[in-house]
């Protein structure tokens, strides 16, 4: 049955992936980016007392 389905609409199943492709790639490029930001850790206050 979904060979026949998608036998009749190749060209628009096709177009349907494509375009999910597009997304996942765009969704794994912002991951990636996401990946290599680097948190950055808060200083630490110094223990000295402020009238030191």
């Amino acid at each position: 049955m979904w060979t026949e389905i998608l036998t009749h609409n190749a060209a628009p199943v096709a177009e349907v992936l494509t375009d999910m492709a597009a997304d996942l790639a765009a969704t794994a490029d912002a991951l990636r980016v996401l990946g290599q930001r680097r948190t950055v850790r808060p200083r630490r206050r110094s223990r000295r007392s402020a009238t030191s």
